[in-house]
């Protein structure tokens, strides 16, 4: 299990995509538990951020969190990477709408814990149905279920109480859009990353007249460090 998540941890940072942090470090230390230090996501998780708002982002946010975190899915994926435990609070958006993804290969160390966290009510909505036994490991298909169900959970909290500027109209599109990634079975769903990020694309073209707006650069600042242990 050490030597797996280190493992993992560097093949993620390897991607070099913007919703990975940066890893400084990943080693074991001196009780022989493993560790990995990584750059501090700037902002908030999209979790936290929905509660200030009534559970919804923009449909703007949603669509560009969206995309970054299927850009980042596409690369880990064809990589043989599965993030296996997506859910809004391991998905940050900086104010500078840069976005941050936590949590890469935690999943498959914490399958068979005891205290695993992904037996908890608001981890087991994410967890596509063919891992709910908690012993089968994450694949992309169950990567592509959860980051639907979280884009379905943001759009439907934007239709029941629609910001000004929001058309219903357009945030059922996209729901439907979005809905065969949340097809409870694997085969029903899009066949990989790529697809869902294309599909998505395709309907931000069709709203709003282009893709999905780009993020402005982010400022300047000293890299900041956290240190997740896995015990």
């Amino acid at each position: 299990g050490t030597q797996y998540m280190l493992r993992i941890a560097r093949q993620w940072d390897s991607l070099r995509v913007p919703a990975t942090l940066q890893l400084f470090d990943a080693a074991i230390d001196e009780e022989g538990f493993p560790f990995v230090c990584r750059a501090l996501p700037e902002g908030a998780n999209i979790q936290r951020q929905a509660l200030t708002t009534g559970g919804s982002l923009p449909i703007r946010d949603v669509l560009w969190v969206m995309d970054n975190v299927l850009a980042l899915l596409e690369q880990g994926h064809v990589r043989g990477l599965a993030h296996g435990d997506l859910r809004p609070q391991h998905i940050w958006l900086s104010q500078e709408r840069q976005v941050a993804v936590t949590g890469m290969g935690i999943a498959e160390l914490v399958r068979h814990c005891h205290e695993n966290p992904m037996r908890r009510p608001d981890a087991l909505r994410y967890l596509a149905p063919e891992l709910q036994e908690l012993r089968n490991a994450p694949t992309p298909s169950s990567d592509i279920y959860a980051l639907g169900v979280i884009g379905k959970e943001l759009l439907e909290a934007e239709a029941r109480n629609p910001r000004q500027g929001t058309h219903v109209s357009e945030v059922a599109l996209l729901l439907e859009g979005i809905m065969p990634a949340c097809h409870a079975s694997a085969e029903a769903r899009f066949p990989d990353a790529r697809a869902f990020r294309l599909a998505l694309r395709q309907l931000t073209a069709r709203l709003r007249g282009g893709g999905p707006t780009q993020a402005r650069p982010a400022r300047t600042a000293e890299a900041t460090t956290s240190t997740s242990p896995a015990h």
